[in-house]
C-alpha cells in the first residue's frame, strides 16, 4: 500500500539526539503524544517536539497544531492519529495520517508528499483518511505536483487527489459539491495562508484557511445565505456539509435568507435558518457565546440539538455541552456606565439593567464569579445592552468587537430605600482590658465611653490615645471613665490605655479601630411619588455624598437633603437616583415606572 506522506525539513540537533521534525505549538482538549515508537501515549504539552518514530493523537472535540520543519504546519483534527516515520532508503520523514483529518501548510518551503507528489510553496491540502483506508488530498490553495508520469501533472486548489487501499493516485477528481467559494474583503486585506486577499471579491478553495487582521471584514457567500466576520479572526471556508465556514477564533455574524446559513465551531455546528434568520458567534477559550438576533437558530452537536429563539443566547463548550442562557430583557429600569462597580437598590429585584459602553458593537457577559467560568447572562448591542440580574453579586464585562470596553462588579440589594439614616452618633462602650475593639459607623462618628474597670479607687488619671504612625493622644481625668463625642477621635486604628499619675500604675493595652461600614445605607429615601410618567422623589444622603440623576447633578440642603423630580430616559423604565460616596461606593436607588 502506497503511503501519503509529507517530507519534514530535519530541524539542527546534536549527534546525539535523535532530529526534531516537529514541535507541538497549540492544543485544545485532549492531546497524547508518544515520544518515541511503540511506547506509552502520554498527555502532550505546549512545546513538546516530535522525532522519527513519535505520534500525535487526538481526542473528541480536540485539536492540535504543529510547526513543520521551518514554516510549515500540521493542524490535527478530533479523532486524528498521525505518525512520523520513515522508509528505508528516504532521507527524509514522513508525516503519515493513520486515522482522521489534517491540513498542511507548507509555507515557504517545497515538502514532498509519498511517491511523486510534491506540495508545493504557499500550498494548502487537507489530507482526510476514510473507513476504507482511502486518503484524499484536497488541494485549497497553491498547487500539488505529481510527478511519476512522462509529463508532471499539476493539481490546483480546487480539485484533489485520492489514494485508495492499492495506493493507485486518481488525480484531478473534483471535490465534492461546489470547488470554491466567493469570499469578499473590505478593509484591510485578509490573508489565506502566505498569499494576500486585497479588498474585493475572490474565488477561494473550500477548506482554505482565512486570516482576518484588525480592520478587515470578510464576508463567506453562498446563495441565499453568508457570514461575515471582522478581524481579528480566524476561519476556513467550507466545513460538514452545507457549512460556510468552520471558525476558530474571532467572532461571525450568520444571515441566512432563501438556504440555511451554517458555521462550525469547536464542538458542533450553529445553523440560522433560512428566512431571515441571523445569529453572532464569539469565539473563545470558555466556548462559543451565540446569540440569535432574529428567527430561529439551532445548535448542532454530537448528542443533539437545541434551538434559540430571537433574543435567546447560549455557550457551546468544545466538548459539545450547551449552556443556555436567558432572554435579555427589552427594556430596562435604568443604566450604568461600562467599567462602574455599584450596588443597586430595588425592592422588585430582579432587576433589567442597561450597560453603556462607547465602542460600538460588543456584547456584555454576566457571571457568578471573577473568572467567568460560568456565565448566567449575555446580551449584545450597539452602544449598550440589556441583562436581567437577580438579587445578589455578580461579576460583568464588556467584550467589544475591537477589543475590551471594561468591566466589574454589581450587587443587587432587594430593598426599597426608605430605612433612615441614623441621625444620631452611635455610642459604645471601651474597656481598657487587652482586648481589640472595632467600631463601624455609619453616618456620624460614634461617641465613645472610655473606662477603666480595675483602676485605683483613688488618685489622677491620664487617658492614652495613640494613633497608627502619630502622636500619642493624652486627656486627663479625675474619674477612670471619659466621655469622646462624636468626631472627637477620628476614623483610624489606636493603642488605648489609661495611667495613674499617683501611683503609677497603668491599664492593659487595647486596640480601638474605628471604620466606616461599607454595608450601611448610603442614603434614605422619604417620600416617592410617580405622576404623570414623572418621579418625584425627597431623601437624605450620607455627609460628603453626590446625588446625579440622568448624568445632571442634584443639590443637597446643609443637612444633606435632596428633593427633586425626573423623568425616565428613553428606553427606560424607571430612574436611578446615584449616590456616590468617598467611603460608601456608588449606590443606585432604583424608582420603577414600569411593569417590570
Amino acid at each position: 500500500m502506497r503511503r501519503l506522506a509529507l517530507v519534514v525539513l530535519v530541524a539542527c540537533s546534536s549527534s546525539h539526539d535523535p532530529p526534531v521534525v516537529a514541535k507541538l505549538e497549540e492544543t485544545v482538549a485532549q492531546v497524547d503524544r508518544m515520544p518515541r515508537e511503540n511506547a506509552r501515549w502520554r498527555q502532550a504539552k505546549v512545546g513538546d517536539t516530535f522525532v522519527i518514530g513519535s505520534a500525535v493523537r487526538t481526542g473528541a472535540a480536540s485539536h492540535a497544531r504543529l510547526v513543520l520543519g521551518k514554516s510549515g504546519r500540521l493542524d490535527v483534527d478530533p479523532n486524528a492519529v498521525v505518525r512520523f516515520s520513515k522508509r528505508p532508503g528516504k532521507k527524509h520523514g514522513d508525516v503519515f495520517v493513520e486515522t482522521g483529518n489534517v491540513e498542511i501548510e507548507s509555507g515557504d518551503e517545497t515538502f514532498g508528499l509519498v511517491g511523486d507528489v510534491i506540495l508545493e510553496p504557499n500550498t494548502q491540502a487537507r489530507l482526510a483518511r476514510d473507513a476504507s483506508g482511502a486518503l484524499t488530498i484536497n488541494v485549497t490553495l497553491g498547487n500539488v505536483v505529481l510527478e511519476d508520469n512522462a509529463s508532471p501533472v499539476t493539481v490546483a486548489a480546487g480539485n484533489s487527489i485520492t489514494l485508495g487501499k492499492d495506493g493507485k493516485p486518481t488525480v484531478g477528481k473534483p471535490l465534492k459539491g461546489d470547488t470554491s467559494m466567493l469570499v469578499k474583503v473590505s478593509g484591510a486585506p485578509a490573508r489565506s495562508g502566505e498569499s494576500s486577499l486585497p479588498p474585493g471579491e475572490h474565488r477561494v478553495a473550500v477548506g482554505a484557511q482565512l486570516q482576518v487582521p484588525a480592520g478587515s471584514t470578510v464576508e463567506i457567500d453562498s446563495d441565499g445565505a453568508r457570514v461575515a466576520t471582522n478581524g481579528p479572526s480566524a476561519l476556513r471556508t467550507g466545513g460538514s456539509p452545507g457549512a460556510l465556514t468552520t471558525a476558530s477564533t474571532g467572532a461571525i455574524a450568520l444571515h441566512a435568507d432563501t438556504v440555511d446559513a451554517i458555521a462550525d465551531v469547536p464542538g458542533g455546528s450553529i445553523v440560522a435558518r433560512k428566512g431571515g434568520s441571523q445569529a453572532t458567534a464569539v469565539l473563545d477559550a470558555n466556548g462559543t457565546r451565540i446569540e440569535a438576533q432574529q428567527g430561529e437558530t439551532v445548535i448542532r452537536t454530537a448528542t443533539g440539538e437545541k434551538k434559540l429563539a430571537a433574543g435567546e443566547a447560549a455557550v457551546l463548550a468544545a466538548d459539545g455541552s450547551v449552556d443556555l442562557m436567558g432572554k435579555s430583557p427589552a427594556h430596562a429600569k435604568l443604566a450604568i456606565a461600562a467599567g462602574e462597580s455599584p450596588t443597586l437598590h430595588d425592592p422588585k429585584a430582579p432587576t433589567p439593567l442597561r450597560v453603556n459602553y462607547n465602542c460600538g458593537s460588543a456584547t456584555v457577559e454576566v457571571a457568578k464569579d471573577r473568572a467567568f467560568k460560568r456565565i448566567v447572562a449575555r446580551a449584545r448591542g450597539t452602544g449598550g445592552a440589556n441583562v436581567l440580574l437577580a438579587a445578589g453579586t455578580w461579576s460583568y464585562r464588556v467584550r467589544c468587537d475591537a477589543g475590551k470596553a471594561g468591566g466589574g462588579t454589581i450587587r443587587i440589594a432587594k430593598d426599597s430605600g426608605r430605612a433612615p439614616l441614623p441621625k444620631a452618633a452611635a455610642r459604645t462602650a471601651v474597656e481598657a482590658d487587652g482586648r481589640e475593639y472595632t467600631i463601624l459607623y455609619e453616618n456620624r462618628l460614634p461617641e465613645l465611653e472610655l473606662a477603666w474597670r480595675n483602676a485605683p479607687a483613688h488618685g489622677r488619671f491620664e487617658f492614652v490615645l495613640e494613633p497608627k504612625g502619630g502622636k500619642p493622644k493624652r486627656l486627663p481625668s479625675a474619674v477612670p471613665r471619659l466621655s469622646l463625642h462624636s468626631g472627637e477621635l477620628p476614623e483610624d486604628s489606636y493603642r488605648f490605655w489609661v495611667e495613674n499619675k499617683d501611683t503609677g500604675r497603668r491599664s492593659e493595652q487595647t486596640q480601638i479601630v474605628i471604620d466606616f461600614n461599607n454595608a450601611a445605607p448610603s442614603a434614605s429615601l422619604e417620600a416617592v411619588e410617580i405622576k404623570d410618567g414623572k418621579v418625584r422623589v425627597r431623601g437624605s444622603v450620607l455627609e460628603g455624598s453626590t446625588v446625579t440623576i440622568n448624568g445632571a447633578p442634584v443639590p443637597l440642603d446643609q443637612k444633606h437633603r435632596f428633593s427633586t423630580e425626573a423623568v425616565p430616559p428613553p428606553g427606560e423604565e424607571g430612574v436611578g437616583i446615584r449616590i456616590a460616596h468617598p467611603k460608601a461606593g456608588v449606590h443606585y436607588y432604583v424608582v420603577s415606572t414600569g411593569p417590570s
